[in-house]
């Protein structure tokens, strides 16, 4: 058996299935596959190609009629900011300035990039447009980048079917060469099956991925669509087999409702996201119609509203800073934040994590953790009810909690780390009377160490009220 690559007299056009002409292509027979084409010949003078559905058979003579070639125009709507395309046609002009020569000439095009992160950009006046790409490639998928919402056409010829991908260990970007949408899972479940599959991830950071003893293998994709692209990570060396038509999901995926207080940075979707998979959702304190926010720093990267049909776990993707445009985005290894927002007032949120991944920005990783919000928020900042402040802050000695109670309270202070463990009791619950009360923090714990530097909470819970005040200890 040849190898496709070795069949020199063979032009790649014809394994698209775009040429047919007679050729002298081997003194024996043999057959080869490649890029979902299966190829058969008899010993041959000149032959010609006869299209048999996903199979091409070459035999001896010039008697047989040429194929017909199923031609198709597509056309790829794009939102503003990045996209994961792919073609599910073969253009006849093939590179990928030419394929994006029109939004360039129209000064819509950012950037192009591949899964090896080789690019098609503008290099200015240092060559302008570079195409480090080459050609389109028909398995796989490209991160685009537009200014402003548009869409790119694509004419040239179909696939033919079955189609199969070669996935190698990590992660991939593929194509969907189909016209028709099919649900996600049953088209990874081979993987899934063999234990290959890891992760799929579409444009909105959204994924399929087993949540183990929180539900399993979970589809936040819904269906694959064409013009879309998708990012895979598998175990192994592998090959995804896509059929023409398959089971489309009757199972309608609400869409995410947009926070309207915390707005991401990024614009569209984002890119490279990092998912924080929040469950445990019940036990939290979070209620419908509350808002949360993913920080790095100042930067807003992530945000969701809880919806009124109150869910058990809550997913939210969070996009890394792609260098173009200013910092819109995480930067990876920094620290996550997380802010909830009621009634006109934000509060800080513990982030308890339940995997590995700990409180550190990773891209493309996934994060399961639990909230920790106590219930009894609403009232507490009312300036009737009570005053909070915390000085200095960041400190390297001493934190000073100063509280003005309007009315005699109950009070409790504790200090907790970034897991929502506990590492140092101020107060216990005791009957303070109304007015100015001062507690502090020495940046020790239970058996008097000195504490880490980094991020701590305060857990003030006055009555049947509980607000977490971040502070920084810098020794």
């Amino acid at each position: 058996m040849k190898k496709l690559g070795e069949i020199l007299c063979i032009p790649a056009i014809l394994l698209a299935g775009n040429c047919f002409s007679q050729q002298v292509i081997a003194t024996a027979g043999s057959t080869a596959t490649g890029a979902g084409i299966e190829l058969s010949w008899t010993i041959g003078e000149p032959v010609t190609a006869t299209g048999m559905g996903s199979d091409f058979y070459l035999t001896q003579g010039y008697q047989q009629g040429q194929p017909e070639i199923q031609m198709d125009n597509q056309v790829i709507s794009l939102s503003e900011g990045w996209n994961v395309i792919s073609a599910r046609v073969i253009p006849e002009h093939k590179t990928m300035e030419e394929i994006f020569q029109q939004m360039i000439t129209l000064g819509y095009l950012i950037k192009v990039m591949d899964e090896e992160g080789k690019t098609l950009e503008d290099w200015g006046v240092f060559g302008g447009w570079q195409n480090g790409i080459g050609n389109l490639s028909s398995t796989e998928g490209y991160n685009v980048k537009v200014k402003s919402p548009t869409s790119l056409s694509i004419e040239g010829s179909k696939y033919l079917f079955p189609f199969h991908i070669d996935l190698t260990t990590g992660w991939n970007m593929i194509s969907w060469p189909t016209e028709a949408e099919q649900d996600g899972e049953d088209v990874f479940n081979a993987l899934i099956s063999e234990g290959k599959l890891i992760k799929v991830m579409n444009e909105a950071g959204n994924t399929l991925e087993d949540w183990g003893v929180f539900g399993g293998w979970t589809n936040n994709i819904g269906n694959l669509k064409p013009g879309e692209g998708y990012k895979v990570k598998v175990n192994g060396d592998c090959t995804l087999f896509i059929h023409e038509s398959g089971t489309k999901s009757e199972i309608v995926l609400p869409a995410p409702l947009a926070s309207a207080h915390f707005v991401p940075a990024f614009k569209g979707y984002g890119t490279e996201h990092m998912n924080i998979h929040v469950v445990n959702l019940t036990e939290s304190g979070i209620k419908p119609g509350d808002e949360i926010g993913v920080f790095d720093g100042d930067i807003c990267v992530g945000s969701v509203k809880i919806p009124n049909q109150f869910l058990s776990t809550i997913s939210i993707p969070v996009s890394a800073n792609d260098g173009l445009e200013g910092k819109n985005g995480f930067t990876p290894e920094n620290t996550i934040e997380m802010k909830l927002y009621r009634n006109g007032s934000e509060y800080p949120v513990i982030l308890q994590p339940l995997s590995e991944n700990g409180t550190l920005f990773k891209k493309r990783s996934s994060l399961f953790a639990q909230v920790g919000l106590a219930t009894g928020v609403d009232d507490l900042f009312n300036p009737e009810f009570t005053e909070i402040n915390c000085y200095p802050n960041p400190f390297s000695e001493e934190v000073t909690v100063e509280l003005k109670l309007a009315n005699d309270s109950e009070v409790q202070l504790e200090v907790l780390n970034q897991l929502g463990q506990k590492v140092k009791i101020i107060s216990t619950k005791q009957i303070m009377p109304g007015g100015l009360h001062k507690l502090t923090w020495n940046g020790r714990n239970e058996n008097n160490s000195q504490v880490s530097p980094g991020i701590y909470h305060l857990r003030i819970e006055i009555d049947n009220s509980v607000i977490i005040n971040k502070v920084v200890f810098s020794k």
